[in-house]
């Protein structure tokens, strides 16, 4: 595997307002949540709405009193992930509709999914000790297809593509933390075949250059690319080949993983969720009065003075600004 360019120092950031709009884009449409207030959801009405990513074709409400916190999209079906319809729960079940916004069922599979994907008629749920599949129908549902569990560290984020299945996890506690403070790994990405065999917890791990728990958040799989971001103090977006044998360690200095870019640095909310389709970066973030929908090319450039190739975006542009007011 070729040598990529150096890492950027890792500096201690201050992170903006947290943004948890839930957003994926597929043939042409992205699909984000609509967030009500945490309190009792009445302040605005909840859902799924969807835009064209030319910013035509808005649908405020595609699906209607959805409140979720993951979505995820294979073919025509829509799927989100939340609390039970009409109940207050810690709990979550994944619900189902068509891109179109038509044929709702609420509660396809009861799974406390934090994370979800789908892929070539399969859906897949993330909890904190297994990766469980179902038919896109919700029948065949094995909550325990995966066993990625590993003592001392926390899964988070899931994608699910051609190249197989890719979860993430952060050091939390024990050994695993004893020896990051050694000089090992702190974040990772776990990667199995889509048959559920070859289980690999260390697909691709990492260190910060600070101590602190790394768990990635995946954005997404794009061709043969997986895209993740990794957590202050880097916030950073990072790129590895999804086709690979085996990532191996991404050293801090010179890495197998392509730092693509700073997200602070480029005056963009790293906490806000992003997607990735065709090329192109995109995200929600929650303002005053409505969500602001951006997108950027992601673009290779070649670096004077670096041993490789490093992935940058161009100038983002704004899709569109949806407000909260239904009428």
């Amino acid at each position: 595997m070729r040598r990529l360019l150096p890492t950027l120092l890792a500096l201690l950031v201050v992170l903006p307002p947290a943004s948890a709009n839930a957003i994926v884009v597929r043939d042409g449409t992205i699909y984000w949540i609509r967030e009500a207030k945490a309190s009792d959801h009445s302040g605005r009405t909840a859902g799924i709405g969807s835009i064209n990513v030319d910013g035509t074709g808005l649908k405020r409400l595609l699906v209607r009193g959805v409140v979720a916190d993951d979505l995820a999209v294979d073919g025509s079906l829509l799927y989100w992930s939340g609390p039970p319809p009409g109940k207050r729960s810690h709990k979550r079940v994944i619900g189902r509709a068509g891109t179109d916004g038509h044929g709702i069922k609420r509660t396809l599979v009861r799974a406390d999914a934090e994370a979800i994907a789908a892929y070539d008629g399969s859906l897949y749920w993330l909890t904190g000790k297994t990766v469980g599949r179902a038919r896109s129908n919700g029948r065949g549902a094995n909550a325990r297809f995966l066993a990625i569990k590993q003592p001392g560290w926390v899964a988070s984020g899931l994608a699910v593509g051609a190249a197989g299945i890719f979860w993430g996890q952060g050091v939390a506690h024990g050994k695993a933390w004893d020896r990051a403070r050694e000089g090992g790994p702190v974040g990772r990405i776990g990667h199995a075949e889509l048959s559920g065999a070859g289980v690999d917890p260390a697909f691709a791990s990492w260190r910060a250059a600070v101590l602190i728990s790394s768990s990635p958040r995946i954005v997404g799989l794009d061709g043969p690319s997986l895209y993740w971001l990794t957590a202050n103090p880097d916030n950073a977006l990072q790129h590895l080949a999804a086709e690979a044998d085996d990532i191996g360690y991404c050293q801090p200095v010179f890495s197998n993983c392509d730092a693509l870019m700073r997200l602070a640095d480029e005056a963009v909310n790293p906490n806000s969720r992003f997607a990735v389709d065709n090329g192109v970066l995109y995200w929600a973030t929650p303002v005053s009065g409505g969500t602001r929908i951006y997108r950027a090319p992601i673009t290779r450039e070649m670096h004077e003075g670096a041993p490789g190739a490093s992935e940058t975006l161009e100038a983002r542009e704004q899709v569109a600004f949806v407000r909260d007011t239904i009428r």
